[in-house]
């Protein structure tokens, strides 16, 4: 009996070892994350600088669809450097090469501008695809300031619209009603 348990003992060590030597021995690799321009560089670090490590998954996907349609727009990104977080960065970027979702107006891309926080409301601005909407959930927010302005988008209410349930396409709605998602 003891020499039978000793021989499945010996047969369960040996099978948990095969498959990573045919691995090696085939030479395959795990597949490997598709190859980034500057740019998308760029973009993914601008998309990390508008969430933190406790931003929920709809809130990191609206980040990074302004992100994805900015780039698209043509527009230029700062160093988005300053979120140092490599988690939240891998995670972004992982959302930015599944998610092929950008906003439009009239079928074009259009770059949207965006904030941190604003003082409760939104303005229009020039564009004539931006609309002033209401933003209270702003009032509450930590980087909150009264006399703050914000022109289409602002990321403190993002993040409460999608921490109150709303998918990252109706929160971006909220603030881009003209804009269509697709």
């Amino acid at each position: 009996m003891k020499t039978k348990i000793c021989m499945l003992a010996l047969f369960f060590l040996l099978m948990a070892a095969v498959p990573p030597v045919l691995v090696i021995k085939s030479g395959k690799t795990a597949p490997s994350a598709p190859p980034r321009t500057a740019d998308e560089s760029a973009a993914i670090a601008a998309a990390a600088a508008l969430c933190d490590e406790n931003s929920d998954d709809e809130t990191v996907k609206a980040a990074v669809i302004l992100a994805k349609t900015n780039f698209a727009a043509g527009e230029a990104f700062e160093n988005g450097e300053n979120n140092s977080n490599k988690e939240l960065k891998e995670k972004v970027a992982a959302v930015y090469h599944s998610n092929k979702e950008i906003l439009t107006y009239q079928g074009k891309a259009v770059a949207v501008p965006y904030a941190a926080c604003s003082n409760g409301f939104t303005e229009k601005g020039n564009a004539e695809y931006l609309e002033a909407v209401a933003s209270p959930w702003d009032c509450f927010a930590g980087d909150y300031e009264p006399g703050l302005s914000c022109r289409g988008v602002s990321m403190s209410g993002i993040r409460a619209l999608c921490a109150k349930g709303l998918s990252a396409e109706e929160a971006l709605k909220w603030y881009l009603p003209k804009l269509t998602i697709g």
